[in-house]
């Protein structure tokens, strides 16, 4: 079990980090393999963690999820210690400042999976795997704002040597085709997307659907 301080310090043996979010690919994260650590965050149950992420102000919590980090058995990362006022039992701050430091970093902060992203690279471990995070698949935010976010952060990380491991999806991770070298495949996928939320549409504009 790891051990947390206000540093920002948490120390364990792992060498591969798995961040999990609530997307369906979380189905295809290696839960049975130890030799990784386990993140989770926010409200998402999650059975097997090491550490947990709870990077949003403590006035934006409701009674459950307070009632949940007053009992949470493992470090759990905050942005402000005084903040939170010895409510979380291993509470420990998000080492911001150290992170920023790392060489060519940077201030691109626009999710907690960013925040995860970057302090794996700190803590130096040699893989990062991200199941579950299907930010392009969410809300105009999550595929702009938050995803390009984490891209850059991953990117950074496998610039620095670090493997990233993704799940092998290709609408959430990838994209079908090189720019110019598969043009024709692309168009093909971009006109095949198309056709699926014309369907999507058409569907709601029913007239029994939309009383549902």
């Amino acid at each position: 079990m790891p051990s947390g301080t206000a540093l920002g310090l948490v120390r364990c043996a792992h060498r591969k980090v798995a961040i999990i979010g609530a997307g369906l690919s979380r189905a295809l994260a290696p839960w049975d393999d130890s030799s990784y650590c386990f993140w989770a965050l926010n409200e998402i149950y999650q059975e097997i963690f090491c550490r947990h992420f709870e990077l949003h102000p403590r006035s934006k919590q409701n009674a459950h999820e307070l009632a949940w980090l007053a009992q949470c058995p493992t470090p759990c990362y905050v942005l402000d210690l005084d903040e939170w006022d010895g409510l979380i039992p291993h509470a420990v701050e998000y080492p911001l400042a150290r992170v920023l430091a790392m060489p060519g970093a940077r201030d691109w902060f626009t999710s907690t999976f960013s925040y995860q992203a970057a302090l794996a690279v700190l803590e130096g471990f040699a893989e990062i795997g991200v199941w579950g995070v299907d930010l392009r698949r969410g809300t105009l935010r999550e595929r702009t704002v938050e995803w390009a976010g984490l891209a850059w952060w991953l990117g950074y990380a496998a610039g620095r040597g670090v493997r990233v491991t993704l799940p092998p999806d290709e609408i959430s991770w990838s994209h079908p085709g090189r720019y110019g070298y598969d043009y024709d495949r692309e168009k093909t996928a971009v006109e095949r997307q198309m056709d699926d939320l014309r369907d999507v549409c058409a569907s709601w504009a029913h007239p029994i659907l939309r009383l549902r």
